[in-house]
């Protein structure tokens, strides 16, 4: 859980360690399945399951570049090949994966973009004795 989320649900529910409940005592599976359809409802996008929300968290945390064993440990595995279920990598990241070779100093954390402070140099110029690069 991100330090903003942690806050969040601090504001919304101070005085229980659980985050959907009734009157301080947990709630069963279905219940707070009822209380994420009607949050979805109420956001206006269509229901979705927690499932779902294990699935996302997986494919931004890899579409973020974040390892998979770290990966792994977050949503509690046994094994790699159960995360790579999990985190499905769009089209568009593909294409980024592949651009990554047109810009070899790419920091992923900018989302395939060029990171402006790290010097890109052309494969024609020579390099300079204090050009700095970083390196993945």
């Amino acid at each position: 859980m991100t330090h903003r989320v942690h806050e969040t649900l601090q504001r919304i529910v101070p005085d229980s360690p659980l985050v959907f409940h009734r009157q301080g005592r947990s709630i069963r599976y279905t219940q707070a399945l009822d209380q994420l359809k009607e949050a979805c409802r109420h956001a206006g996008i269509r229901p979705i399951s927690w499932h779902v929300l294990r699935h996302t968290f997986a494919s931004e945390l890899a579409r973020l570049g974040v390892p998979l064993q770290n990966t792994k440990e977050l949503l509690g595995h046994a094994t790699i090949t159960m995360t790579l279920r999990y985190a499905h990598l769009g089209p568009d990241t593909l294409k980024q994966s592949i651009a990554v070779l047109d810009h070899p100093k790419t920091v992923w954390a900018t989302g395939g973009q060029p990171d402006p402070s790290t010097h890109m140099m052309e494969p024609s110029q020579p390099p300079d004795d204090d050009t700095k690069f970083r390196c993945m």
